[in-house]
Order: C-alpha cells, then sequence, then structure tokens
C-alpha cells in the first residue's frame, strides 16, 4: 500500500504511534529507563488496527481507530508517563468508563464486519451475549493485568488499592456495555435509535472519513 495512503486510512494511529516513539527517545535521553517500557509496551497495542487490516482484511473507521488512540493517550499514556493518577484520582475510574465504550465500538464493528463477510444475520441474543461476554473478559484482563504490573514492576505505588477499587473500576468499563447492549435491543426490536444506525451497523453504513 502506498505510503500515503497508508496515512491517510490510519490517521488517528500514525500520530498517536509518533507520539509514543518520540516519548521513548524522550525518556531515553534523561535516562528514565523505568519509564520507557509504558511507552514501548504501547507501540504494538497502537499498531494493532493496521495489523488487523493486514492480517485479516478488517479495516476500522476512523472514528473507532481515533477512540482507540485516544484512549490508550488517556489510560497507560498519561497514568504511567504523566503520573494523572496520583495528581487527579478520578482520572483512574473516568479512563475506565470511556473504555467501556471504546472497546464495545470496536467489538460492535468486528460483529458487523463478520456480519457482512459471511452473509449472516446474527441473533439478537447473541449480539448482545458477545458484546457482554467480551467485555467482561477484558474488564477482568485488564484488572489482571494491573494486579501483574504493580506486584512485578511497581510494588511501591499501586495501581489496585483494594477490592473497592478494583470492582468501581470492572462497573465503570462494563456499565457502557450494559447500557450500549439495552439501547442495541430498543434499536432492533423498536427501530429506536435510527441515528446510532452508525454504532450498531458500522459496516453498513457508507463511510465519510
Amino acid at each position: 500500500m502506498v505510503p500515503r495512503v497508508l496515512a491517510k486510512r490510519f490517521l488517528p494511529i500514525g500520530t498517536s504511534l509518533l507520539i509514543f516513539i518520540g516519548t521513548v527517545l524522550v525518556l531515553l535521553t534523561q535516562q528514565k529507563c523505568g519509564l520507557v517500557i509504558i511507552p514501548a509496551a504501547l507501540l504494538p497495542a497502537i499498531l494493532l488496527p493496521i495489523l488487523i487490516d493486514r492480517w485479516i482484511n478488517l479495516y476500522f473507521p476512523i472514528r473507532v481507530q481515533s477512540h482507540y488512540a485516544l484512549l490508550l493517550l488517556a489510560g497507560p499514556y498519561t497514568s504511567g508517563v504523566l503520573n494523572r493518577y496520583d495528581v487527579w484520582p478520578i482520572w483512574d475510574t473516568l479512563v475506565h468508563l470511556y473504555s467501556g465504550f471504546v472497546v464495545t465500538l470496536i467489538i460492535l464493528v468486528v460483529l458487523s464486519a463478520t456480519s457482512q463477510r459471511y452473509s449472516i444475520t446474527f441473533p439478537l441474543w447473541f449480539e448482545v451475549l458477545v458484546l457482554l461476554a467480551i467485555k467482561v473478559l477484558i474488564a477482568v484482563l485488564w484488572e489482571m493485568g494491573e494486579f501483574a504490573y504493580d506486584h512485578l514492576f511497581s510494588p511501591g505505588e499501586l495501581a489496585q488499592l483494594n477490592n473497592y477499587d478494583t470492582m468501581i473500576d470492572m462497573l465503570s468499563g462494563l456499565g457502557p456495555a450494559v447500557l450500549i447492549a439495552a439501547m442495541l435491543i430498543v434499536y432492533r426490536r423498536k427501530g429506536w435509535f435510527s441515528s446510532m444506525r452508525v454504532v450498531f451497523d458500522p459496516c453498513t453504513v457508507p463511510a465519510h472519513a
């Protein structure tokens, strides 16, 4: 693919990639090797939409890419590199809340693309089940990742303060998925929220980005 076309198709991803690479170089220059692991770990994460498009020909719309990139910037990058969690503790909850919307958008894109590619009409119960099950799995894996990072790399500054903090994070991440799942049910059965067709059936709506 021509670099110019690739850059246009993945503009939010490319912009975030440059930010992460620049941060790695700056931290190495400042000899802050302990912090380098965060932006370095985000490099393969930010490249996922490009790799998925290349490997299985599944393209995420620009709007979804933008939310995904913003989530990585607002979450691991801002908390780890800029230390926002300590300065503003509620930031953690806000990031988990936002992640609920972003991950749900990604799941709906995958469901819609699969339905279009294989000419399958998924039953509503299956859409809702997949949506909630994957979001719960991601919430659990996220908290397991925080637990592992706390005890392996940052035992003195725990991201998971207690069980209450963990449950608030998980519920904050799951809440948006439950809300969107409820709206999806109404959309499919009653035809309401038709303005959100771009969310519920993203691969059947012409992309303007």
